[in-house]
């Protein structure tokens, strides 16, 4: 398995929809932090916070940029038949849906922390680090535990276009349909009754920026906001291993 995890990476290089989606995601990341205007600047424009905003002014974009990712990874390959000739060499189904699950999601996350890095640095640069006027006590924790609850929404997304890459043959409709799932999914939850046990996680990124700046991020109540995206990307990462173990590669 080690070697075709190899081979997908060396893939990587020669794949222009991958290549594309991940460096438009990065430009953009640029591009938003360049927007920055000092004379605009709050305290959480500031580098040592300005990540947390990242999510809200850049990281919707680069996550629905994932679902070019999946089309390259996914869809080129079923629409390319390279999938049948790994079977036809004795790979099995799961080593081959394993081996690209590794690299789809290593590949997107580093991407997703590319951005987050150029975005950061670059605010530092154009408006400074630190404000000299305000202290959040456990700075580093909170970063820490807040960027893993982001990291969480990212594999939501990924999980759901991975999900549609099984289902979608043809790189073009899966990246339609990857939109609209992005679009429905942000502009609603869902309700039982008068509970909402699923936020959308582009609305839950307005709640973790409310417990931020009331410096609740080390609470349970934080932690507990991300089971919901937690289960329901594992989930659909279930269901797109199920399809691609019956599914016709031909």
């Amino acid at each position: 398995m080690g070697r075709y995890i190899h081979n997908e990476w060396l893939k990587l290089r020669y794949n222009r929809v991958v290549l594309a989606f991940a460096g438009v995601g990065i430009a953009f990341s640029v591009f938003a932090a360049a927007c920055v205007r000092l004379e605009e600047v709050t305290v959480y424009d500031y580098a040592w916070l300005a990540s947390t905003e990242f999510m809200k002014r850049v990281g919707g974009i680069v996550s629905i940029l994932m679902v070019g990712i999946a089309a390259g990874i996914f869809s080129m390959d079923f629409k390319q038949h390279t999938v049948h000739n790994a079977l036809s060499c004795g790979v099995s189904r799961s080593e081959i849906f394993i081996s690209k699950v590794c690299v789809y999601y290593s590949f997107g996350f580093i991407v997703q922390l590319i951005s987050l890095v150029f975005y950061t640095v670059l605010v530092g640069l154009l408006v400074g680090w630190a404000s000299p006027y305000y202290h959040y006590p456990h700075l580093v924790e909170t970063m820490i535990v807040f960027h893993m609850g982001e990291a969480v929404i990212v594999f939501f997304y990924m999980s759901c276009f991975l999900f549609l890459g099984m289902i979608f043959r043809n790189p073009g409709a899966l990246i339609f349909a990857g939109i609209c799932a992005f679009y429905f999914d942000t502009m609603n939850g869902f309700s039982v009754g008068n509970a909402k046990p699923y936020w959308s996680p582009m609305y839950l990124i307005q709640i973790m920026r409310y417990y931020l700046r009331n410096k609740l991020v080390l609470s349970a109540e934080f932690v507990t906001l991300f089971i919901p995206c937690l289960v329901i990307g594992c989930l659909f990462l279930f269901i797109a291993y199920l399809i691609f173990q019956k599914r016709d590669i031909d």
